[in-house]
């Protein structure tokens, strides 16, 4: 900590250098902290500014901040960031900052080239200091995707990127997500509440419920946009946001873990009994109108059935398979059960034939409701509703209570002995009856809706509430006449049954509760065991074909009075003897037949089952089973491999496995240990038997356990195949190879990236750098675990390709006088510039230098040839040019020829002049005696003295020169020439110049 305080506090020459830069902005990194709280040079950083632990993360913490969160607090519901060692006490309350930018579960895709924050580096080079790698380059977001480190925090204190007004920054990456429509898969976000409320009032709360009003926070109503429009943001936070509407965050206080989904209230309500109001969730914060599915006490929320986002699938990634209207998920939570829900109207997928709608994920509808057989949703709408008050779509039946009033029962009705013709009693039907015939019926609705032509079908809308009526018991009482007759007539102390003697007969005691309430029927008939009920049900060997299974109950008391077995096709206990059993159409199907007696004293016997296996024909055919391990797959630590049966037959009795030279042994989960370093080679084999003891062909896999590596904490190395010198020069195209290395058992070099002179960085590890000019390069990799090379930069070279050019003063073709010297002028333009120049002329050897002399010949005349080249400095050498010319030897003339300067003298009387003669090549010439021939009068009151002649061999060409000024040592106020020939300068000629 001492160190980073140190950094964060201490001033360096970095501060001197950027001084100007920190005083542009007014930002929290900069005044308060200097540049050294996150550099250390100009182009690195204390630390990496992606990951888990990033830079950002260092101070934004609770450790150093009280605003700040760690690395438990990254949100991570899609599994999308290695937590490394963060894998408990996670809070999950902060928008993931170290993730790929895509995620289709979150609706993240890359960024868009065209994106504000496509080409935003990770250190956010914005004053041309510091380089970083782009999110459009790596792929992974970090905290400066979003938030700008440098930016002003007096505009923009939260220092975004870009606008949050419609959600904007968080639709640059999550943009799939923006859509109006649920047949998208997503919730309409961009939309107005309050348009959809004028709509529909009865279906939304206006405005929206808050299930916590002593928590601001999660008021959705208040987190409409400015103009009512609901966002995402609506529903979702960025930060701090543990999904909870008991936690008031008072501003970062209280927080609490979170679920990963970053939601500002309760995504469900507590739990309450079947019949209670429901507690709000987040969707019954807006949606009115709508009960949990509780009618049973189930607790079944909006959010079990529903999602926010069911527009990717993990199973059908391209949506091959449509997507699931009214957001409805695939998978309902800890069901592995597809749902396919993907039509509106008179296609909604409640059920479908492929047993994947909705309902079917969890039931299994009775097939003694002939309503049931139907896959028309019209159908199942009529009893089952989403606006049932008593629990979304509970069954929603016409009342079935009848009205039972008194009857005159006949109780024996052979007795002649001691009732005359016959005993009978008048009672109120209640006393054995049940009102409600779906109690009474024990929810056997095929009792009278059953059949082509059920009991309740003339009854339909005209029911007179009583029991008689149509084909419903035409005959009442029948047969409890004839039951009490067999039972309790004739019989030794019958009587005594219902008559204790106490007030005459009948007396005060006698009732039927005697027999008919559990408290006295036992003692009433002296009868306190059970009946036994047994099944002829074998269970070893299966059935083939429609079976019955027969059930035989005894009684030593009272006797049996009724059987009852468990039909598993109508999901309900019934009555009878004889329970017959459909066989598949193929294969082999198990079944438990559960069942018990009850005796006519009431005593009841404890359920029974027995389990036994109905197959379509004989099973010749072993299981199947697959191993979750995969064939020369090198996994990492200890693993838990999974056997995997099945059996078309009569299913499978057992799985046996080993693991390499081990014994066999039966279950379905294999362990492998990791090493303690390094890895090893493992063979599982396996197979499987069935109920008709085939045995399956043993199959095997091979594999290799490595033991867990270390973390890698270091970064890979770069070598460039080129690495000029400072102020290199290099006179071609170069092409730069980088060959990336990661540290021996570390996670692997994923990426490489370069960038050219100041465009942006790419990765790959091949680039050519073409053009004339100073250039430089960059380059860097990352690994697998995120680690990331220090930048590289490469000096500073040049490319000069284009080679010099050199002009001579020499005409080519062009015939000289006398001696002559020619000079070679090399120019480079932009490039490296002119090392050297060199010439030859004729066979002689070639010569550095710029000046060419010729001498003529003794006598007339002489060819030659001039050739030249330049190279610079970059090595390039220009094509050799050359010029072809004559020397003539001047004629030799004797005599000699004056020459004779003269002026007017009416310069003021103050005229300084200066007269001089020069050869052809610019030379003062020498007079016969030897003298220059160059003058200069410095006294001006003698103007005759300014006259001036020479003598000089005739015959050759003469330039003549003169200049006066006010002042001996000042500029030329005037100047002239005169050119003079050589037939002019003829021998004995005078030639005289006046000169004004």
């Amino acid at each position: 900590m001492g160190k980073e305080l140190g950094r964060l506090l201490n001033a360096c020459v970095l501060v001197v250098v950027t001084a100007s830069i920190a005083l542009a902005v007014n930002s929290p990194h900069v005044g308060m902290l200097d540049c050294t709280g996150c550099h250390y040079d100009l182009y690195n950083l204390e630390q990496t500014a992606t990951g888990l632990d990033n830079l950002c993360v260092r101070c934004h913490n609770p450790a150093v901040m009280a605003t700040g969160f760690g690395p438990r607090a990254l949100a991570n519901p899609f599994g999308s960031t290695v937590m490394g060692g963060y894998t408990s006490a996670l809070l999950q309350t902060s928008h993931n900052w170290a993730a790929a930018n895509r995620v289709p579960a979150a609706g993240a895709a890359a960024v868009s080239p065209s994106s504000p924050l496509y080409n935003i580096a990770s250190t956010a080079p914005r004053y041309g200091i510091v380089t970083g790698a782009t999110l459009a380059e790596t792929g992974l977001i970090n905290c400066a995707s979003c938030h700008d480190q440098h930016g002003n925090s007096r505009t923009n204190p939260k220092l975004l990127r870009l606008t949050t007004a419609g959600d904007r920054l968080c639709f640059e990456c999550h943009g799939a997500r923006n859509r109006q429509s649920q047949l998208d898969g997503t919730h309409p976000v961009n939309v107005a509440y309050s348009s959809a409320v004028e709509r529909q009032p009865q279906k939304y709360h206006a405005p929206p419920l808050n299930a916590n009003p002593a928590n601001p926070l999660s008021d959705l109503g208040a987190r409409l946009a400015a103009d009512g429009k609901l966002l995402c943001s609506t529903c979702h936070g960025v930060h701090y946001a543990d999904s909870r509407s008991a936690n008031y965050v008072n501003g970062f206080k209280n927080i609490s873990s979170g679920d990963g989904n970053l939601l500002r209230t309760d995504p469900r309500g507590r739990k309450v009994a079947a019949g209670e109001p429901d507690a709000l969730n987040i969707c019954t914060n807006c949606h009115a109108g709508k009960a949990n599915h509780n009618g049973a006490g189930q607790d079944i929320q909006c959010l079990d059935c529903h999602a926010a986002h069911v527009d990717f699938d993990p199973q059908d990634p391209t949506g091959a398979e449509g997507t699931n209207v009214y957001l409805i998920r695939r998978n309902l939570p800890g069901n592995a059960s597809r749902i396919f829900f993907r039509y509106t109207g008179c296609r909604r997928e409640y059920v479908n034939d492929e047993g994947t709608g909705v309902c079917q994920a969890c039931h299994t509808p009775p097939p003694s409701i002939p309503d049931h057989a139907s896959s028309d949703p019209r159908v199942c709408n009529n009893c089952h509703s989403h606006t049932n008050a008593n629990g979304s779509f509970t069954a929603a039946m016409p009342s079935h209570d009848a009205d039972l009033g008194a009857d005159d029962v006949i109780v024996f009705s052979n007795d002649t002995v001691d009732h005359g013709a016959g005993f009978s009693m008048t009672e109120n039907c209640t006393l054995c009856h049940d009102a409600n015939l779906v109690r009474q019926h024990k929810s056997n609705c095929s009792l009278c809706h059953g059949g082509a032509n059920p009991p309740a079908a003339p009854l339909i809308g005209q029911w007179n509430k009583g029991c008689a009526q149509a084909s419903c018991h035409p005959a009442i009482h029948a047969a409890m006449g004839a039951n009490h007759n067999g039972i309790y007539w004739d019989s030794s102390a019958s009587c005594d049954l219902c008559h204790d003697g106490v007030g005459g007969f009948p007396g005060s005691g006698d009732n039927c509760s005697r027999c008919h309430e559990p408290g006295y029927t036992a003692a009433a008939v002296g009868d306190h065991q059970p009946p036994t009920t047994t099944a002829d049900a074998r269970t070893e060997v299966p059935y083939v074909g429609p079976t019955v299974i027969h059930l035989a109950a005894t009684d030593a008391g009272a006797g049996v009075s009724v059987t009852f077995f468990y039909n598993e096709y109508h999901h309900r206990f019934e009555i009878g003897n004889d329970v017959y059993y459909s066989a598949p159409t193929t294969g082999a199907k198990s079944h438990t037949l559960q069942f018990y007696s009850i005796d006519h004293a009431m005593n009841v016997e404890p359920v029974k089952s027995v389990t036994f296996a109905i197959q379509a024909a004989a099973d010749t055919t072993p299981p199947t089973t697959t191993c979750s391990a995969v064939a020369g797959k090198v996994y990492s630590g200890s693993q838990l491999f999974t056997l995997t049966a099945t059996d078309i037959g009569w299913g499978v009795a057992s799985t046996w496995y080993r693991l390499d030279s081990g014994s066999f042994a039966t279950g379905t989960t294999v362990p492998v240990a990791s090493p303690a370093s390094g890895s090893a080679s493992h063979t599982i084999e396996w197979y499987s038997l069935d109920k008709a003891n085939n045995r399956e062909a043993t199959r095997s896999v091979t594999f290799t356990v490595a033991a867990v590596p270390a973390p890698d904490t270091i970064p890979p190395a770069t070598i460039a195949s080129f690495a000029p010198a400072a102020n290199a020069l290099v006179n071609a195209n170069q092409t730069v190879t980088l060959v990336a290395a990661d540290n021996a058992g570390g996670s692997g070099v994923k990426a490489t990236f370069y960038k050219v002179d100041a465009g942006a960085f790419v990765a790959g590890t091949s680039f050519t750098i073409a053009g004339e000019g100073l250039h430089s390069f960059s380059y860097y990799s990352v690994d697998n675990a995120g680690n990331s090379e220090a930048l590289h930069t490469a000096n500073t070279f040049r490319i000069d390709t284009i080679p010099p050019l050199t002009i001579c003063t020499v005409a080519a073709g062009a015939a000289y006088t006398g001696p002559q010297t020619f000079t070679l002028a090399a120019t480079d333009g932009s490039g490296s510039g002119v090392a050297s120049t060199l010439y030859k002329l004729d066979d002689g050897p070639w010569t550095v230098g710029s000046a060419i002399a010729v001498s003529p010949p003794a006598a007339g005349s002489a060819a030659h040839t001039v050739q030249w080249y330049a190279i610079d400095n970059a090595g390039n050498r220009e094509a050799v040019q050359s010029a072809s010319f004559v020397i003539v030897t001047p004629a030799i003339v004797s005599g000699t020829t004056t020459i004779s300067f003269r002026t007017n003298a009416s310069f003021g009387g103050w005229a300084y002049v200066t007269w001089e003669v020069h050869d052809a090549n610019g030379t003062i010439v020498k007079d016969v005696n030897g003298n220059d021939c160059s003058w200069w009068n410095d006294d001006p009151a003698h103007p005759s003295s300014m006259w001036k002649d020479y003598v000089v061999p005739a015959g050759v060409a003469y330039t003549l020169y003169g200049a006066w000024g006010p002042m001996p040592d000042g500029p030329d106020s005037d100047t002239g020439l005169r050119t003079v020939t050589p037939g002019e300068a003829a021998p004995g000629a005078t030639i005289t110049w006046w000169w004004y």
